[in-house]
């Protein structure tokens, strides 16, 4: 019996009735009920001959078998939509998605999946390759013999009299019924990566594994994936793109967002499916830029509870480049929040987009200010007010500083310090061999860590004398980061809780968007780029956030812990109790690895720190190095500005601030805030220090010299532990605040 001959009995089987798969929940839409279907069984279909109708009706044919038999179809059954499937599967196994594919099915899929994660075809050549030399060392075969002489591995052939002996080498997963005929054979998709071909000669039965593929294959099978998602709508005017996304209109309050409504006459079903997880933002024609603002419903949640914090939270805004073929850049603003980084014990921020524009300007001041407009369109219809943030901060960019400043007034808005310190160290402001150049950056350093505004002035007044003393290297520099208002990267910019002039979380997530989110999704047609990039990246980024931003501290981190039990051992020294303006308590603590190498707080030495911060130079400061170190000598530790609020901690009941710390404004808390709320019993740092289960020193002597004790008697009482006394003693300390 031939091959063909069974596919057609297979075909036309007793099972030609369409059944519901009852395994498959029902659908509302027909999208919806599609990719069910597709996700089902094998997950290997395709369009039917007879694909049905598009509205009411789809129907697949199984693609994983020769000429398949089986079938199944998407169809509406009163409101719903139910999968129904009829027909009986055909049993030669169909290896290429289509008849003229490079690739069988699995190499297809794993170069998709590489595509998808933006890796090179040279990358997955060189995996699969590697995983082709396990497979021929673990059957002890020599590679080098079944190396093409172009280069790559081709197949190797093992003989086996038992048809059993592929399940023992972990071959082939045997799927079906194999042909027992002479030169007859066929073939099965086996492991991850390759094929293999079954072959009966001489009633021995042989295993072929085909070959590796090469380069070009794996190149050309990349660019036919890429082919089909570049051969779309390319929407180059802003009218185009007001039309295509006009189906994505903000519905007309926020508690529709679960309701999804129906389409509209000419509106794909997939643009309303569309409408579940992207919102097109309305905005006046009045910013001259071709680019619509887009956000998700989680991200409007998000807006919902900033707006129940006024003044408690740091907006960022900047683009990313070099995304889209056809020039477009991807905007984006939004907020940061607090994370436990379990992987390497610390706190970090973590970048929450708010809001999407994807525009042909690059950062110009008029698509800034239609993506910050965007926010306060959205937190004006849905909740009634504008959004009220801290502070505001991008880079060194002209457009997001107008447009930060004019739609957020009361917000300061903030420079990225890490960006000027990374373009100082690469050498763009002055020469690497210029002499002075490695003295230039501690004092940036100096300028940043500046508490309030007149010490910044203070230090770039001192520091620039001297600049002048060394010719005309820093003058780029300074017309850039010192003067018309872009001063503004030093630590006093920002009173907002949890807020530094700091860019990193945005930089980070941009970097994770081509690497991880959707690596290689941009560089596609302007359709798929707003029908499944853009919807991709917002959905992916509601769901691997959570629901509620935090802005508690979850954890602190040990070395925090250790260094606030320095101070707390060394008060005397260097924690000094006082009272503000208002009367209200407050402490000094003097930092212990201060360049001086002062060793006890002194009130001269507050003094001089007192001045500096009101912008004075006090006569006893000796020089520039002098005035840099008292800048920095001293933490002023009291209660929390109720105006910018206070991020909730354990190890801070008191709710103190740390004033112009960078620990604590990155953070929410610092080893000063801890050592004073210890020092006042309220938080008990020994006791959270202290070792569990600390085991005693082990006796002298080599070796293990402790005989086993005889059955059946009774083994005497363990030795008194001397650690046991020290840590009551520890514990006890810790309760007096000691």
């Amino acid at each position: 019996m031939s091959l063909t001959t069974q596919n057609a009995r297979a075909r036309t089987g007793p099972n030609q009735e369409w059944a519901v798969v009852v395994d498959i929940p029902s659908s509302n839409t027909l999208v919806e009920a599609r990719n069910k279907l597709k996700l089902s069984l094998h997950q290997k279909w395709k369009w039917a001959r007879s694909p049905g109708n598009g509205k009411t009706s789809s129907v697949f044919q199984c693609n994983a078998h020769v000429d398949c038999g089986h079938h199944r179809m998407a169809v509406r059954v009163e409101q719903v939509f139910l999968v129904k499937q009829m027909g009986d599967h055909a049993e030669e196994e169909n290896l290429k998605r289509r008849s003229n594919s490079t690739l069988p099915f699995a190499e297809e899929d794993k170069v998709r999946r590489a595509v998808d994660e933006g890796t090179r075809p040279g990358t997955v050549l060189v995996s699969m390759t590697k995983e082709k030399l396990r497979e021929l060392k673990a059957m002890g075969e020599d590679p080098l013999q079944h190396k093409r002489p172009d280069g790559g591995l081709k197949g190797a052939t093992w003989c086996s009299n038992d048809p059993e002996y592929a399940e023992y080498m972990h071959i082939l997963h045997i799927l079906g019924v194999f042909l027992a005929y002479s030169c007859i054979f066929c073939c099965r998709p086996y492991s991850d990566a390759f094929c293999c071909i079954l072959l009966y000669s001489d009633d021995r039965l042989l295993y072929s594994c085909a070959d590796v593929p090469t380069l070009a294959q794996l190149q050309q099978t990349k660019k036919e994936m890429k082919r089909a998602k570049v051969a779309g709508v390319q929407i180059t005017t802003l009218l185009e793109l007001q039309h295509f996304t006009n189906p994505l209109l903000m519905p007309p309050s926020f508690s529709t967002f679960s309701i999804v409504a129906a389409a509209d006459e000419g509106s794909s079903t997939a643009m309303t499916e569309l409408a579940k997880q992207v919102v097109c933002i309305p905005q006046p024609a009045v910013y001259q830029t071709t680019g619509v603002c887009l956000t998700g419903p989680m991200q409007i949640g998000w807006l919902k509870q900033l707006m129940d914090m006024p003044f408690g939270f740091v907006l960022h805004g900047d683009g990313k480049h070099k995304l889209h073929h056809g020039g477009w850049i991807l905007i984006t603003i939004g907020t940061h929040t607090l994370r436990w980084d379990d992987h390497n014990k610390t706190l970090s921020h973590q970048f929450a987009p708010l809001m999407y524009l994807f525009c042909k300007e690059h950062e110009s001041a008029g698509c800034c200010m239609m993506v910050v407009d965007a926010l306060n369109v959205v937190c004006l219809k849905y909740f009634g007010a504008e959004l009220v943030p801290g502070g505001t901060c991008s880079d060194h960019s002209d457009g997001f500083k107008l447009a930060f400043t004019k739609a957020f007034p009361r917000a300061p808005f903030g420079q990225c310090w890490p960006h000027i310190i990374r373009k100082w160290g690469q050498g763009e402001y002055a020469k690497k061999t210029w002499v002075h150049f490695d003295e230039v950056a501690p004092h940036l350093l100096s300028m940043h860590l500046a508490t309030t505004d007149a010490m910044r002035d203070l230090l770039m007044i001192e520091i620039g004398d001297l600049w002048d003393e060394w010719g005309t290297h820093m003058n780029t520099f300074w017309n850039s980061y010192c003067k018309d208002g872009w001063d503004n990267w030093h630590m006093g910019v920002f009173q907002c809780m949890l807020a530094t002039p700091n860019q990193n979380c945005q930089e980070s997530w941009h970097n994770h968007l081509k690497d991880s989110k959707i690596p290689g999704i941009f560089r596609s047609s302007t359709e798929t780029l707003f029908k499944d990039a853009l919807p991709q990246l917002i959905e992916m980024d509601a769901i691997l956030l959570p629901t509620e931003l935090n802005f508690k501290v979850p954890q602190i981190p040990k070395q925090v812990m250790d260094k606030a039990l320095w101070y707390v051992d060394h008060k005397g020294t260097h924690i000094l109790e006082g009272r503000d303006e208002d009367g209200e308590k407050m402490w000094y603590v003097m930092r212990r690895d201060n360049k001086s190498n002062y060793k006890k707080i002194e009130k001269r030495l507050i003094e001089m720190f007192e001045a500096a911060a009101k912008g004075e130079l006090d006569r006893r400061i000796k020089d520039l190095e002098h005035l840099m170190d008292i800048c920095q000598l001293i933490h002023i530790v009291k209660p929390y500005d109720v105006l910018y609020g206070n991020p909730i901690c354990e190890g801070n009941p008191m709710r103190l601030a740390c004033l112009g710390c960078k620990g604590y404004q990155h953070s929410g808390i610092c080893s000063h805030v801890l050592a004073v709320n210890h020092i006042s019993q309220q938080f008990d740092i020994r006791a959270q220090v202290v070792r569990i289960g600390k085991s005693k020193k082990a006796k002298a002597g080599p070796g293990n010299v402790k005989r086993v004790a005889p059955a059946l008697t009774r083994l005497p009482a363990p030795e008194p532990d001397s650690s046991d006394e020290e840590q009551a003693r520890l514990l006890l300390q810790g309760q007096q605040g000691a």
